[in-house]
């Protein structure tokens, strides 16, 4: 129940190696990640587009083509 260390949580399995899009779109079902919350948001998918290169710049363009439906998604909320 501590948002920070959920934050983190989030945050860590972004970043992982091994964490693709299909990983984090899973991720954004778990019961504590809402896109509602600003710092929720960021520790999933800002850290997923910032500290895992490997993953977000995938050479079938996965990456970028999530990273542009959270714009809009957020876009839409904000």
């Amino acid at each position: 129940n501590e948002a920070l260390v959920v934050d983190k949580w989030f945050a860590m399995q972004a970043a992982a190696p091994t964490t693709d899009v299909q990983a984090v779109r899973q991720l954004m079902t778990h019961p504590a990640f809402t896109l509602k919350n600003p710092n929720r948001a960021r520790s999933l998918i800002f850290n997923f587009t910032n500290a895992n290169p490997s993953q977000f710049h995938a050479a079938d363009g996965s990456g970028y083509a999530f990273w542009a439906e959270q714009v809009i998604a957020l876009d839409a909320l904000n």
